[in-house]
């Protein structure tokens, strides 16, 4: 072969090996942005909430306790007593709270914590005491958020299942059918992700989460 064009096929082999790289990179930055942007609205979804739902009297104790915390940490420098500090126990789960509003607040404050195994038992003793509340699907949702952050995405799939069956008609269907994709790619069933996805498309296609079910569905 002439030397030219040995070195031409050199040339070309090398540029198409390097658009495949750019081609994965690509791929690989557009997942990172989607599941970015699933997070990002996760934690919207959760102020939200905690602003709709949370009764003044929950939010108030919530200001007093920071308070009281704020003041003991100060009394505590100013003494400069050397105690020795106890360790959070990350395997306690507290109480579940009186009322409702207060008992759903405190569920999901341990959740945005991201304690995801302490706030599973609050959510379930939230929805044992109000199963038929104004924030039953809510709470039934993010236990299975719950699952999803301890990776145990099978047992998030059954939940997502039961919110999206069970409460067809509340704004967290199209969520749980959102998360019902983002599970089964994490669990490498490509075929159920495209079908949960396009089913929220089809039924709730001007959703918030729908935006997100395109971008998936585009990267699948």
């Amino acid at each position: 072969m002439p030397r030219g064009i040995f070195q031409c096929a050199v040339w070309l082999c090398a540029a198409l090996a390097g658009c495949a790289g750019r081609t994965e990179e690509r791929l690989a930055v557009l997942e990172a942005g989607m599941e970015d942007a699933r997070l990002q609205g996760t934690r919207i979804a959760l102020l939200e909430e905690r602003v709709n739902f949370l009764s003044p009297s929950v939010l108030a104790g919530e200001i007093q306790e920071k308070q009281n915390s704020s003041g003991k940490q100060a009394a505590k420098g100013a003494s400069g007593a050397r105690s020795p500090v106890a360790k959070e126990s990350t395997s306690s789960v507290p109480a579940p709270a009186a009322g409702e509003a207060a008992a759903y607040g405190q569920a999901l404050a341990v959740f945005e914590q991201r304690h995801y195994a302490n706030a599973l038992p609050l959510f379930a003793a939230f929805l044992r005491q109000y199963p038929g509340g104004k924030l039953a699907a809510n709470a039934a949702y993010w236990s299975g958020e719950c699952h999803y952050g301890l990776k145990q995405y099978d047992r998030a799939i059954l939940v997502f299942k039961d919110v999206a069956n069970k409460y067809s008609q509340h704004p967290k269907a199209a969520a749980a059918l959102l998360k019902l994709g983002f599970a089964y790619d994490r669990l490498g069933d490509v075929e159920n992700a495209r079908f949960y996805l396009q089913t929220l498309l089809q039924e709730y296609p001007a959703s918030e989460p729908a935006a997100l079910a395109r971008k998936k569905l585009a990267s699948l």
